[in-house]
C-alpha cells in the first residue's frame, strides 16, 4: 500500500518537503528514512498531522549532520540515545533515531537499545496501530511498512499487544492502551484484554515509579478522549491496582463532564489564580476516597507538596465546618470567604462541579464578589493613629473586612471607626 498522496495532503507543506530532502539524503548515503508511529496511524485515520517521528537504519548522527547540511538546518546530536534532531530556521524541528532492537533486563525497568532494522524498531511498539512505518526513500517514497497487521486493526478498530509480555515489560502501556481506546474509541482485543487484567490483576504498576504513573494520568486527563479512558481506569481495575483501595469515580466526568465545564467557568475569573489544569481533574477523580487513601496515593505517585495538599484537602469538603456553611443559603459572605480562601483553588473548582445549588452558588459569589473586595485601610493608617504594631492591628483589620464583606461596613471612615473601636477593646483576649 502507498499513502504518497495522503502524505502530500496530509502533512503540512513546508514539513513535507523537507521530508523529501531528507528522504533524498538518506537514499543517497545508503539508508533508509521512515516516518513512524503515531504519525502514520493518525495519516491512516484520515487525520492531518504535523508531527514527523523519523527512524533512520543507520546512524542517525551522521545523517542528521549531512541532512543539515543540505538542508540549511542546524542540529543537535545526543550520542547516548543515538538520536538527534534538526531544526530549521523557521521553527521546524524534526527528530531522528537509529532504529533499534529492545531488550527489558527485568520487568518494568528500562530498556537496554541496539541498532536494528526498520522493523525491529516497530516491534518494539506498544500496539500493532502504533507499529507501522513510511519510507521516505525516493525509490519507495510512501510505501507502507506494516509487519505486524495495523492497518487490519484500525480497520476493525482494535487495539493489539505486539507480544505477550508487552504489558509486564513495560507497564504504562496499559495507561496508554486506556488512553488510546478513549481518544480514537476503539477496543482492546481480545488476547490483548486478557493480557491487560493477568497484568493488573499481577501487580505490574508495583514495577515502575510513582513519576511514570504521574506522566501517564496527566496525559489522560490531556486528552481528548479522556472521559472513556477516565471510565475504563475503574472498569478494569486499574485505580485499584495502583493503590489498594484506591476508586476512581467518574461521576464528574460522566455522562457530562462537569469537571470540564466547571474548570472553563472558574478560570475565567480575573484574580489570576495559578492552578494546575490537570489536578482539578484528578481531585474529581478522587472524590469519595478516605483520608488514608488518598495519603497513600499521593506518595504512590510522587505527588509535589502543591498536588499532595490539593488531594489531602480534598477531604476537608465532608467535615461539618465546610459542609454547615457552603451547603446553606443562609451562610454570610463572610463566613464563605473564611472557608474559600483556606482552600487549593483546584478544589474549589472541584467543588463547583461536584456541588448542589447552594453550594455553587456560595462558590460562585465569593469569586465574583467577596474575593475581590478589600479594605480602603491599612496597618499604616493605624500606626499613625499612635496604635502599636503588633498582631492586634492584623487581627482587628480581618474582622473589619469580614464586616465589610457582610455589608456591614462601608467606606475607609467606617472602617477606621470599627477599627479603632476593635483595638480599644481590652477586655477581650481575642478581636471578633
Amino acid at each position: 500500500m502507498n499513502l504518497s498522496g495522503e502524505l502530500r495532503t496530509r502533512i503540512r507543506a513546508d514539513v513535507i518537503q523537507s521530508l523529501i530532502k531528507m528522504g533524498a539524503v538518506a537514499e543517497k548515503s545508503g539508508c533508509r528514512l521512515c516516518l513512524v508511529g503515531g504519525v502514520v496511524r493518525d495519516i491512516v485515520l484520515n487525520g492531518t498531522s504535523v508531527d514527523a517521528d523519523l527512524v533512520l537504519e543507520g546512524d542517525a548522527i551522521e545523517f542528521a549532520r549531512k541532512a543539515a547540511a543540505f538542508l540549511e538546518m542546524d542540529y543537535v546530536q545526543h550520542k547516548v540515545f543515538g538520536t538527534a534532531t534538526l531544526e530549521a530556521r523557521n521553527g521546524l524541528k524534526f527528530d531522528i533515531a537509529t532504529a533499534r532492537h529492545e531488550e527489558y533486563p527485568e520487568p518494568g525497568s528500562l530498556p537496554k537499545v541496539k541498532p536494528a532494522t526498520i522493523e525491529a524498531d516497530l516491534k518494539r511498539r506498544d500496539f500493532t496501530i502504533n507499529a507501522m512505518a513510511v519510507s521516505l526513500n525516493p525509490s519507495e517514497f510512501g510505501e507502507l511498512i506494516d509487519p505486524f497487521g495495523g492497518l487490519d486493526d484500525i480497520q476493525a478498530k482494535k487495539l493489539r499487544i505486539l507480544h505477550s509480555k508487552s504489558f509486564v515489560d513495560d507497564p504504562t502501556r496499559i495507561f496508554r492502551g486506556i488512553r488510546f481506546a478513549g481518544r480514537l474509541e476503539f477496543e482492546f482485543e481480545k488476547a490483548t484484554l486478557k493480557k491487560l487484567k493477568e497484568a493488573v490483576a499481577g501487580r505490574a504498576f508495583d514495577c515502575i515509579s510513582g513519576q511514570r504513573i504521574k506522566n501517564e494520568l496527566k496525559l489522560i486527563f490531556q486528552d481528548a478522549g479522556r472521559v472513556r479512558a477516565i471510565i475504563m481506569l475503574q472498569e478494569l481495575g486499574i485505580d485499584g491496582a495502583v493503590v489498594e483501595g484506591f476508586r476512581a469515580n467518574y461521576d464528574l466526568f460522566y455522562p457530562i463532564d462537569r469537571a470540564r465545564k466547571s474548570w472553563d467557568i472558574m478560570i475565567k475569573h480575573p484574580e489570576g489564580f495559578e492552578a494546575e489544569e490537570w489536578m482539578v481533574y484528578l481531585a474529581s477523580l478522587s472524590v469519595g476516597n478516605s483520608l488514608e487513601t488518598l495519603v497513600s496515593f499521593a506518595k504512590r505517585i510522587s505527588a509535589t507538596r502543591h498536588e499532595a495538599g490539593v488531594l489531602l484537602r480534598l477531604c476537608e469538603t465532608d467535615k461539618p465546618d465546610y459542609v454547615s456553611v457552603m451547603k446553606t443559603d443562609e451562610a454570610r459572605p463572610s463566613q464563605v470567604a473564611d472557608i474559600m480562601e483556606k482552600l487549593p483553588f483546584e478544589i474549589s473548582v472541584c467543588r463547583f462541579a461536584a456541588g448542589d445549588e447552594a453550594e455553587r452558588k456560595n462558590i460562585e459569589y465569593y469569586f465574583d464578589r467577596t474575593a475581590r473586595s478589600g479594605l480602603e485601610i491599612g496597618g499604616d493608617d493605624l500606626i499613625k493613629k499612635g496604635y502599636p504594631e503588633n498582631q492586634k492591628i492584623g487581627l482587628a483589620l480581618k474582622e473589619v473586612l469580614r464586616r465589610k464583606r457582610d455589608g456591614l461596613v462601608s467606606g475607609a471612615k467606617e472602617e477606621m471607626e470599627l477599627a479603632e473601636m476593635l483595638l480599644r477593646n481590652t477586655d477581650n483576649e481575642s478581636i471578633g
